[in-house]
């Protein structure tokens, strides 16, 4: 179990190391806009900084989606190695158990009163 732990701390710090990239590429096209518009604040016209902005927000939005993706699939890989279940497995399971539950309480019910109802053995003498 330590062993499965440590190749799982491994395996996100490589995923960790992923998700830099395109974090990194983010920072850097706002440190340029930013200084696009300070530098230029007296050329730039008001199309000029919407376009900057909206590259910007496209960027980021990028990156955003890369790190999501890199973690999801880290994730998943992850719950994989480990073979763990997944929330859907635990919920199938959970709606298996609840209805083998039910059926186990209709079959204990029905199983009393056969008890109950069966003639008692007894250890009579034959009269002959």
């Amino acid at each position: 179990m330590v062993d499965q732990a440590k190749k799982m701390a491994d395996f996100i710090k490589d995923r960790a190391k992923m998700v830099i990239e395109p974090l990194s590429k983010a920072e850097k096209a706002i440190e340029t806009a930013g200084k696009k518009v300070t530098y230029n604040v007296e050329k730039l016209d008001a199309k000029e900084v919407k376009r900057m902005l909206d590259e910007l927000k496209g960027r980021v939005t990028t990156a955003r989606g890369e790190v999501e993706k890199f973690f999801n699939t880290g994730l998943e890989k992850t719950i994989t190695k480990l073979n763990l279940a997944t929330r859907d497995e635990i919920k199938a399971l959970k709606t298996d158990v609840s209805k083998l539950t039910k059926d186990l309480k209709t079959l204990q019910a029905r199983v009393v009163p056969v008890k109950k109802a069966a003639p008692k053995k007894t250890a009579g003498k034959s009269g002959r």
